[in-house]
């Protein structure tokens, strides 16, 4: 089960019983992008969101995510709507690894962020 700031909680969007926010919590209707060029690990209860067509018209391309283009469990990179092609497949086999930590193996003429997902979430209220 996460625990989630009410900072981290306002960066996240709910989907059919689950929570989805990129892997730093940048706001959903961020319109400024940006890389997500660093190694982070997803918080405890979090798992990168797989690639699944119900998600990637729902959540990627329906909200900004201060990126260009999410990337799921697979790799896969799809346009977000700050793209001025929401829901396409750009890049396939770019996320890396590390010590459960991930981030995008290349971030080419984009802006990348990774999409995280959670089902049972837990709100703190102390600092």
């Amino acid at each position: 089960m996460a625990t989630l700031s009410p900072e981290q909680l306002g960066a996240c969007i709910r989907y059919e019983g689950a929570l989805y926010a990129t892997i730093d919590f940048c706001p959903p209707n961020q319109s400024d992008k940006a890389d997500c060029a660093d190694f982070l690990a997803p918080p405890d209860g979090w798992t990168v969101a797989p690639n699944r067509p119900q998600i990637v018209s729902n959540v990627v391309a329906k909200h900004k995510w201060g990126a260009s283009v999410l990337i799921l469990s697979d790799g896969s990179c799809f346009g977000t709507a700050s793209n001025d092609k929401p829901g396409k497949l750009f890049k396939s086999n770019n996320l890396s690894e590390q010590d459960g930590m991930f981030k995008p193996t290349e971030t080419p003429q984009k802006h990348y962020r990774v999409l995280i997902t959670c089902t049972k979430i837990i709100v703190s209220t102390s600092g």
